[in-house]
């Protein structure tokens, strides 16, 4: 787990002088170089009930319902598409991720959990991925047509390591 105090392990050492060196607390919820991005803690405070934008492993409804803890929610999925976001492979494992990508529509679903859904989603998630946010345009059910665009957060892994298309 990340401390309170970026720097990592001795941060707070004594410097030149031999006094005490205070560091000040990192902000919380922004990850550096990504404007709005939060971590897993603050999100599962402030977001619970907000849209997310789903791309991957949770679009298969036994997965979402198993790892939510909430047989049914998958009903509550609405398709969508991500302008802009292009699905790639997370280096290194079989999940995907968001990249930027001018140009591409990368296909998915919008879900409104609850908290308890919400936060079990999070802990699913895991530390790699930050909830980013998106503009996406929701799927109308019966026509296919886009509708009006909403905003919504997605989980999106730092850039270096997003991997080749997937």
């Amino acid at each position: 787990m990340r401390g309170e105090f970026g720097g990592g392990a001795g941060a707070a050492e004594g410097h030149a002088g031999g006094a005490a060196h205070r560091q000040r607390p990192r902000r919380a919820g922004l990850l550096r170089g990504e404007c709005g991005a939060l971590d897993p803690h603050e999100a599962a405070a402030r977001l619970a009930g907000a849209p997310l934008f789903l791309y991957g492993t949770l679009l298969d409804p036994l997965v979402l319902e198993r790892v939510a803890g909430a047989p049914g929610l998958a009903r509550r999925l609405r398709l969508a598409l991500l302008p802009g976001w292009e699905r790639v492979a997370l280096r290194g494992t079989p999940y995907p991720t968001l990249r930027r990508r001018l140009g591409v529509l990368t296909p998915g679903a919008v879900l409104r959990p609850d908290p308890v859904a919400f936060a079990r989603l999070t802990a699913y998630e895991g530390a790699e991925y930050r909830l980013v946010p998106v503009r996406v345009a929701r799927l109308r059910q019966a026509g296919g047509g886009a509708s009006t665009p909403l905003w919504a957060r997605a989980w999106v892994a730092p850039a270096w390591r997003a991997g080749a298309p997937g």
